[in-house]
């Protein structure tokens, strides 16, 4: 790899993680501002009552994976590599020259995260733990239950003083850990061989959502229904970005910080189109 393309890999990573850092923060802030102008109702009920249509109780599959102190260490870590795929995905991309790719991860995550602090506004959940108990030993759902008076705080307009150093995750609905985790598998479908690391990654996220992240059913399946529909969006909305040339937004700028062509940027891809 010539020293151009490795200038412009490094760059497309720091471009793109970048973006994400800064969507990140934002929509940490927009999450506390959602959360202090939700509707008054709350509608764990109706979502409980959904969950109970699917078949799913909460409290009794998360006291069942609770029996087994090693399988809630692994979904431990599932749960804990939200960010760490998000960076993964972004350097993958790059070092494959799916700059095409990249440019849809980001915009759906930007999208999909704006679209999760809207809904929550309008469709505000507290969580199961706080209505069905939290008296586990394995999993660290508890460990999420201070965002609970957080999150109440700030819909009462009692919280003044906010703590950006700690911040608690306030929306329950849609999951946005599963919203990262499935747009990384369906990323990775992009690139050989990395499904076969990302896919039981993520199927270990999703039920870590319920075990660690305090999460309904229904949190995560619309969640699995906002990323794949800005997914979807994604490829004809991305297109009105793309230059006359058909250079993607990152292709572009890594083109401009290279001195290089676009067509010389391919940094020996196996990329499933």
């Amino acid at each position: 790899m010539t020293g151009s393309r490795i200038g412009a890999l490094f760059f497309s990573v720091a471009l793109s993680a970048s973006i994400q850092i800064i969507a990140s923060s934002c929509g940490l802030i927009l999450s506390y501002i959602a959360a202090a102008h939700s509707l008054s109702t709350i509608f764990d009920s109706q979502v409980q009552r959904i969950d109970a249509l699917l078949g799913f109780n909460w409290h009794t599959f998360v006291a069942f994976i609770d029996n087994f102190p090693t399988v809630c260490t692994i979904l431990l870590f599932a749960y804990l590599s939200m960010f760490s795929q998000i960076f993964a995905i972004i350097f993958i991309c790059a070092l494959k020259g799916d700059l095409k790719g990249l440019d849809r991860f980001i915009f759906t995550m930007m999208v999909s995260l704006l679209l999760t602090v809207l809904i929550s506004i309008f469709v505000p959940i507290v969580g199961p733990a706080s209505i069905q108990g939290h008296d586990f030993i394995n999993t660290t759902v508890a460990g999420n239950v201070p965002a609970i008076p957080v999150y109440l705080e700030l819909r009462s307009g009692s919280l003044r003083v906010v703590d950006f150093i700690a911040p608690s995750g306030v929306i329950c609905l849609p999951s946005f850990h599963t919203v990262v985790g499935v747009l990384a598998t369906i990323v990775a479908l992009r690139i050989r061989y990395a499904i076969f690391a990302f896919l039981p990654l993520n199927i270990a996220l999703f039920i870590s959502t319920f075990v660690h992240g305090g999460h309904y059913l229904t949190d995560d399946l619309v969640g699995i229904a906002v990323v794949t529909t800005v997914w979807w969006a994604s490829r004809y909305l991305c297109s009105v970005a793309l230059t006359a040339s058909g250079e993607s937004a990152v292709q572009t700028e890594i083109g401009k910080f290279a001195g290089i062509g676009s067509n010389s940027i391919a940094f020996n891809s196996h990329v499933v189109q």
